[in-house]
């Protein structure tokens, strides 16, 4: 009777702890969170503000798979980001395709950006045009939620919403 009991024990401890395993291990859902700093690159834009504050989410599309080589993958991801000072203010929508090597990544992204600038007369304007971005980056793996911190460049068809943007993220 004792063995029985101590097997029935042992079984149930082994159920509670396979049960209570899966409920401890969270799958990443595949975002990223993402605030910095964006430096402007044309005296016009830097005029409303030296620095500029950014912030932006990038949501992991679909792995890729092709001749990758060992410990490098990719994905394409579909970002939005958001920088504005004053009467400038960019929020590009792109389509990424991100490379990563051990901790190390890079993006290339293209698409729109909702726009607003100043025109050479003073007054504001608002468009969607053409906008893109290159990134590199680091991504430190600790606990559940890995860090990263990258330098990206943002691109536009209006030069006045160009510039570099250091940015602190995490992964969701």
């Amino acid at each position: 009777m004792t063995k029985a009991w101590s097997g029935i024990v042992a079984a149930m401890a082994l159920l509670g702890l396979s049960a209570l395993s899966p409920a401890q291990e969270t799958q990443p859902i595949g975002l990223s969170i993402r605030a910095g700093g964006f430096f402007p690159s044309t005296s016009d834009a830097r005029d409303e503000s030296d620095v500029w504050f950014a912030a932006g989410l990038e949501y992991k599309l679909k792995e890729l798979y092709f001749g990758e080589s060992e410990g490098y993958t990719s994905h394409l991801s579909l970002s939005l980001d958001w920088y504005e000072s004053g009467d400038f203010r960019g929020l590009p929508l792109l389509l990424n395709y991100v490379g990563t090597k051990d901790q190390f990544f890079y993006s290339v992204g293209a698409g729109v950006s909702f726009a607003k600038w100043v025109k050479d007369n003073g007054s504001t304007d608002e468009d969607t045009i053409f906008g893109y971005s290159v990134a590199l980056g680091y991504q430190f793996q600790q606990g559940q939620t890995p860090v990263f911190v990258e330098a990206r460049y943002f691109g536009a068809e209006k030069s006045d919403l160009n510039g570099l943007t250091f940015s602190i993220g995490v992964r969701l």
